[in-house]
């Protein structure tokens, strides 16, 4: 522009009517080009800027240069532009060809030589069109491989899986190298020969079948000397010769996959396409391309070994029975394990990320997690009661650095509910049975006592005394085989089992005689059917099952009633029901009432008496005789306590139960 400005000044200052009319068409045709760039610069900058470029040259070309050399910077516009990958709109070489064509009219006009502008006009036209051809092919070229080395490079960057890296590393190679094949052979552990990874470019089935190579040769020579190497199928022999066959290559270049002076493999490209040759810049090329290969594999490798530890951490983790937290050093939860959702009743989306006073709610739990541990270690039982039926046993360890830095903690979290309450019952157990003991033994004792002291007392009173003394002893014997059945149960030892041909009826019988001068309140209902038959059992075990279910119903109905035992015959088993219309036991209480020391309300020990292990005791003699126990109640209205017998066509040859065992096959 300071050259046009020149010029005109030059113009005006000489007078003359050409310089003048010729400045005016320059300034104009330089305003309309001035606002042509603006509008490029708005599109894109870097067509701007090889526009301005460009028209600086022709300035200098105009102004300085025999007239037909300025052609060259619209041909220079076009090419420069393509050689960037500068995408020219389609009207842009046209409108800028042009504009420097009206400005080369112009000169010519304004120096009177006319002539020259068809043939100016015919060159530049020629040449800009067949140098934007030329350059257009390259440009496009040149396109795809930065394209694909910028889609390797984010490859490198986004550690993808395996098969997706080797999905990325096969296309981009054969799209850069514009070769019909390409395939990434990776040294087999233990073997070390060098094996065709899924998927390849170009290459049939049978081909990667048959992609299984020992390093000789080309191979050997490229793993060992680190460069790659192209070669013509032609021209080679012996296991080369057999590469070349198994791949279907007529050309190809080998190139090394390298990682830290380690060699993962080869990646091999075969086959120019349009019968083209492969040069020494593809084969360069192809070896920068390689390289990255390797690190996208060997990251991937490392990757797909890091998901694994962390999958088999988590399995670690989600099957342990205890919650476990893992804090880092500001106290933020960076993993938990499943079990930490119930405990905390949150998911862990809720509290991994987070610091433990904003994941955690329940007070003592969060402080427990936050306070200095002595020793780098503490233990602390944390109770959610009353609120929840929940106790932890809380064991947290600091975790330091070589050097004795503190880097977080790590917490575990061992549900003992269960053992408290095992625990608390052992407690009062103990003290049941103290009271069960001493109950009898007061009685032996007060009545002994007497009959010692009054020897002179009547008869019947003396008989009275003694059956009392004989009750109570029974009463203590039972209690002690209770005990002692128990004993062998907890301690895995066998029961023994004295299997015979039992009337079921007589045992019922015989249990119920037995009960009624205790209970005089209650009247009782057998009903047995006709006909039963006689099942095979432990004649004294099942007395002593229906003995705990029949003594159970007449203490658990302490407003007396009816007592009914009834006996049904099913087609595989005997079912036996033994029925009270007493207080009763709540629904959700149901399933533990078979448990050890478990009562339903402990206040009614001191009332009716008992240590709970009756109920526990019966649930394994009904199992080992191979048969199944339940219990129906409502509260307020009684309860129906079920057990049966299965059938049998013999005696069974086992004669010991262990705990735990379902009963005898027959």
């Amino acid at each position: 522009l300071l050259l046009v400005m020149v010029a005109s000044l030059e113009a005006y200052a000489g007078g003359s009517l050409r310089g003048v009319a010729f400045s005016s068409a320059v300034l104009a045709v330089m305003a309309f080009y001035t606002a042509f760039l603006l509008i490029l610069a708005v599109l894109n900058k870097s067509l701007s800027r090889l526009t301005i470029a460009s028209l600086d040259l022709l300035l200098v070309s105009l102004f300085s240069g025999p007239l037909w050399s300025s052609w060259f910077p619209a041909l220079l516009f076009v090419g420069a532009s393509a050689e960037v990958g500068v995408v020219l709109p389609p009207f842009a070489g046209l409108l800028s060809l042009a504009l420097g064509l009206s400005l080369q009219g112009l000169v010519a006009w304004w120096a009177g030589t006319l002539e020259p502008l068809w043939a100016l006009l015919a060159l530049t036209a020629v040449g800009t069109f067949a140098g934007g051809r030329v350059v257009g092919g390259t440009v496009r070229r040149l396109r795809a491989q930065l394209d694909a080395l910028r889609e390797i490079s984010a490859a490198v960057a986004s550690i993808p899986r395996i098969e997706e890296a080797l999905s990325q590393i096969v296309l981009s190679s054969g799209l850069i190298l514009e070769a019909e094949k390409c395939v990434i052979l990776l040294r087999e552990e233990g073997s070390g020969e060098l094996v065709a990874q899924q998927p390849v470019l170009g290459l049939t089935e049978e081909e990667v079948r048959r992609a299984r190579f020992k390093p000789r040769g080309l191979l050997a020579e490229v793993l060992e000397g680190g460069k790659p190497i192209k070669a013509e199928a032609k021209a080679l022999s012996g296991p080369d010769a057999e590469l070349a066959e198994r791949l279907g290559a007529r050309a190809l270049i080998l190139a090394p996959l390298q990682v830290e002076n380690r060699t993962l493999g080869v990646i091999a490209v075969a086959n120019k396409l349009r019968g083209g040759v492969f040069s020494s810049e593809d084969a360069r090329l192809l070896g920068m391309l390689a390289a990255h290969a390797a690190m996208i594999i060997e990251n991937a490798r490392l990757h797909a070994r890091v998901e694994e530890e962390r999958s088999r951490l988590q399995a670690v983790m989600a099957s342990m029975p205890s919650g476990v937290l893992f804090l880092d050093g500001e106290g933020r939860v960076v993993l938990a394990n499943p079990l930490v959702e119930r405990f905390l009743r949150k998911r862990l989306s809720e509290v991994v990320g987070r610091r433990v006073e904003e994941a955690i709610d329940h007070p003592r739990l969060k402080e427990t997690l936050t306070k200095p541990a002595e020793g780098g270690e503490l233990r602390e039982e944390v109770s959610f009661q009353p609120e929840r039926d929940l106790v932890l046993e809380v064991r947290a360890t600091d975790v330091r650095s070589p050097d004795g830095r503190v880097l977080g903690r790590v917490a575990v979290l061992h549900d003992i509910t269960e053992l408290k309450r095992v625990d608390q019952m052992k407690s009062e157990f103990v003290s049941t049975v103290s009271h069960e003991l001493r109950t009898p033994l007061t009685s032996i004792k007060a009545f002994t006592a007497t009959l010692l002291r009054r020897p002179q007392l009547d008869e019947p009173t003396r008989r009275e005394f003694l059956e009392i003394i004989d009750s109570q002893c029974d009463r203590l014997a039972r209690l002690i085989n209770d005990l002692l059945s128990i004993s062998r149960i907890e301690s895995g030892r066998a029961l023994e089992m004295r299997w015979k041909w039992v009337d079921l009826g007589e045992v019922i019988r015989r249990v119920v005689k037995a009960h009624e001068p205790h209970a005089r309140k209650h009247h009782f209902v057998v009903e047995i059917p006709e006909g039963l038959p006689k099942v095979a059992a432990d004649e004294d075990k099942v007395e002593q099952i229906l003995t705990n279910l029949v003594s159970n119903a007449v203490k658990y109905s302490p407003d007396g009633g009816p007592v009914e035992i009834r006996v049904i015959e099913r087609e595989d088993e005997i079912e036996v029901s033994v029925t009270d219309h007493g207080i009763g036991i709540p629904e959700d209480k149901l399933e533990r009432i078979f448990d050890k020391f478990y009562q339903v309300d402990s206040s009614t020990r001191r009332k009716v008496g008992g240590a709970g292990l009756g109920l526990y005791l019966t649930k394994h003699l009904v199992h080992a005789h191979g048969g199944r126990i339940w219990a129906e109640s409502k509260v307020g209205e009684g309860s129906t306590f079920y057990f049966t017998i299965p059938k049998r066509e013999k005696l069974p040859e086992e004669s010991k139960y262990k705990p735990g065992q379902k009963g005898h096959s027959p």
